[in-house]
């Protein structure tokens, strides 16, 4: 939810805050290499995280713990 969000206000100036993100990890244009002569081993892996998914997690969370209060 806080993915889609973020993509369809990029390009509202009033609301272009919430793409506002960070990226981190090993980047997949660069990826860690461990060359084995034999075998050859890539990793990449990155998270990235804006202000939009802040939020919609932030509002699950509490929205959860409404829930399983009910219950």
């Amino acid at each position: 939810m806080g993915a889609m969000l973020s993509s369809s206000t990029a390009g509202m100036p009033a609301l272009n805050w919430l793409s506002y993100g960070k990226t981190i990890g090993v980047p997949l244009n660069a990826p860690f290499i461990l060359d084995l002569a034999i075998l050859k081993f890539s990793c990449a892996v990155e998270m990235g995280i804006n202000v939009a998914q802040i939020i919609t997690i932030t509002i699950a969370m509490l929205f959860y713990r409404y829930i399983a209060q009910k219950l």
